[in-house]
């Protein structure tokens, strides 16, 4: 071959993938091992940015960011995203009103076992299907010899949500169910709401953070809903802290006393709001599994301040639960 330079050095390497192995490389254009000026010419453009060293001869080329326009762009509104209802008053959940939703949110549901979370997702996705809700996750399907099919529990929710026309006049179903259970963002459905009940990491907490980021990039001008299992009374799903990195809302879902069917919702991260939301709680019951019944706003128990307990004897005022109704102005 012809005296080798820098320049074909640099031709070689903008024939390859983003990532490419030094050596084959080198042997692919026929380059002498012994090459001074190969490996002067590699080490040259890794100081010019034009390349990186991954790891001992892997390199991937370094993708060229340009500048985005900021003024003179069209300024997208908020989303309408409907909330829940009271299916005994058919009053809104009236707090999401409040809260501002964007293009590209993400709503992370953490919630204690058994406690509402595919009620609330079902409920979202039952207010929301002009969005063209897409479910996926470990609750939804199950697998069987003959591949994939809805789950037995989602069947017996949908058919319990009788206020709900699920498909339209045609027979087409108005939201898509999708078989999927790892490597959630490259099955997102752009521009739609995006429901994954529930997220599961086997152990692997600590990757909750960089798994929200791929949903969130992958979910474009959309809405994720993302759900976590949570142990009762912390203030975050599993994956600690580190949860809570990319999510525009979050709710806790949590035991209240010692009804199996009432549940807790706490409102514990809004990025976004026409008023106070953030550190509001909230009380309901569930029934058939996906009804949410008695919807009420909830305060500290101003005689035992939360604790459940007066001294040694259970709360008078609260019976134990610590919370009490709060008065609707």
């Amino acid at each position: 071959m012809d005296k080798l330079t820098i320049e074909m050095v640099r031709s070689f390497v903008g024939l390859e993938l983003d990532d490419f192995d030094l050596e084959r490389l080198r042997q692919k254009h026929k380059i002498a091992s012994d090459s001074s000026v190969f490996y002067t010419s590699i080490s040259r453009l890794c100081k010019e940015k034009v390349i990186k060293r991954v790891k001992r001869g892997v390199y991937k080329k370094v993708m060229i960011v340009q500048p985005i326009k900021v003024f003179g762009r069209e300024r997208r509104a908020p989303i309408v995203f409907n909330p829940p209802k009271d299916r005994d008053s058919e009053d809104e959940l009236a707090f999401f009103r409040d809260i501002i939703f964007r293009e590209g949110d993400l709503i992370l549901l953490s919630g204690f076992k058994n406690k509402g979370k595919t009620a609330m997702c079902l409920n979202l996705v039952a207010e929301n299907l002009n969005l063209k809700p897409v479910l996926m996750g470990n609750e939804y399907t199950t697998q069987t010899g003959e591949g994939y099919e809805p789950s037995p529990r989602l069947l017996n929710r949908l058919d319990n949500m009788d206020w709900v026309q699920w498909v339209d006049k045609v027979g087409n179903e108005r939201f898509e169910l999708l078989p999927v259970y790892e490597d959630y963002a490259e099955q997102i459905r752009p521009g739609r709401l995006n429901v994954i009940d529930w997220v599961n990491l086997t152990g692997e907490y600590y990757l909750i953070s960089s798994v929200m980021e791929g949903i969130k990039r992958a979910i474009g001008r959309g809405i994720g809903v993302i759900v976590l299992q949570k142990n009762p009374g912390a203030d975050y799903g599993r994956g600690g802290n580190l949860s809570k990195d990319f999510a525009d809302v979050e709710l806790l879902l949590d035991p209240y006393g010692d009804d199996l069917d009432a549940v807790m919702l706490t409102v514990a991260t809004v990025k976004e709001s026409t008023r106070r939301v953030m550190g509001r709680k909230f009380a309901y019951h569930i029934q058939g599994g996906v009804k949410i019944v008695d919807f009420r706003e909830v305060m500290k128990c101003p005689v035992c301040y939360g604790k459940g307990w007066k001294g040694n004897m259970p709360c008078p005022n609260c019976d134990k639960l610590g919370y009490v109704d709060k008065e609707v102005k």
